[in-house]
């Protein structure tokens, strides 16, 4: 319904190597917001990382129809150019009926760098296209045949 709103929760910063990524949830949730911004009347970005429970009491109480529960499986920032290696990134997306709690939707997106590149590329820099390609396909227009036209 794109006159809904959604609450996008923002997961726990993913570990690397033994240590945090830090902002790596933030950015996911911000991608993931950006996208549903464009296809509802509103999507909220979360203030902190809560549980999957805490997100749906605060959707609810915020009048949201749905919880967008982003979750960062894989952040792998390596330097390509000198070892050959690519970045990837792994993300899981639930989308929740707020009032009831049921999953809509969940899908896991993953992503990799090029192989040649200059260095400038990071794992964030792979979030934005296969999430926008997923909400689009949540929105795309559904032609419903009428024997009226």
């Amino acid at each position: 319904n794109a006159e809904a709103s959604a609450y996008v929760a923002i997961p726990p910063d993913v570990l690397f190597k033994k240590d945090v990524v830090f902002e790596s949830g933030k950015l996911t949730a911000v991608a993931v917001r950006d996208a549903f911004a464009g296809y509802l009347k509103h999507a909220f970005l979360a203030r902190r990382v809560e549980t999957l429970e805490q997100s749906l009491t605060t959707a609810r109480q915020g009048g949201c129809m749905y919880l967008v529960y982003p979750s960062v499986l894989s952040w792998e920032d390596y330097a390509t150019e000198l070892t050959g290696r690519r970045d990837k990134l792994e993300i899981k997306i639930q989308v929740l009926a707020t009032a009831s709690g049921e999953v809509l939707d969940s899908v896991v997106l993953r992503a990799r760098s090029r192989w040649l590149n200059d260095g400038g590329d990071v794992p964030q820099d792979l979030l934005r296209e296969p999430v926008k390609k997923y909400v689009a396909g949540l929105f795309r227009p559904v032609y419903v045949p009428s024997a009226l036209q």
